[in-house]
């Protein structure tokens, strides 16, 4: 078989903030609520614009290593990789942001030697897509996105739900 004639695998790409790491509560200990609880996003960046180092140190979601678990061991079984895609602040400049994302996804994850990739924004993300891809966010609007380019966007609560959804893709 000729290498232009194998089929590219499909990817699973995973959201970081809200999916693996615990950005509602970093922004929580740093300001004293979270960002939904602003008046507008735009007013909460400008508060975290302060805090160069957000994305350095956050920590897992309670779930993460269960997802983590499930969604490698599915992409095993189904002929899919698992990336990382996340993004940067729209709204502020962070220039470490990426880096401090990269260096967590290693420090966690590293052994599994996952690509990272950057959106750059959220706005961005679906321009990674391609049919049958699938998107674990935890935006409604990222989802949409992912969808309406042809990939399969799960929008991620819990590792629970979001592996639940998982199988019913290798059903289908």
């Amino acid at each position: 078989m000729k290498m232009s004639e194998l089929k590219p695998q499909k990817i699973i790409h995973l959201d970081l903030d809200g999916v693996i790491f615990n950005m509602t509560k970093r922004v929580k200990e740093l300001l004293g609520k979270t960002l939904d609880e602003f008046s507008s996003r735009q007013e909460a960046w400008d508060k975290l614009n302060k805090y160069q180092d957000i994305f350095q140190n956050l920590e897992l979601m309670p779930d993460a290593e269960a997802l983590v678990d499930g969604v490698t061991k599915f992409a095993r079984e189904n002929g899919y990789k698992v990336e990382v895609l996340t993004a940067i602040p729209l709204m502020t400049k962070m220039p470490y942001a990426a880096l401090h994302k990269e260096e967590s996804v290693k420090r966690h994850f590293g052994h599994l030697g996952w690509k990272f990739k950057i959106g750059p924004h959220a706005k961005d993300k679906q321009n990674h897509c391609k049919p049958g891809d699938i998107l674990i966010d935890d935006s409604d609007q990222n989802i949409d996105q992912w969808n309406a380019a042809g990939g399969i966007g799960i929008l991620h609560t819990s590792a629970k739900d979001t592996l639940k959804e998982l199988s019913k893709i290798s059903k289908k």
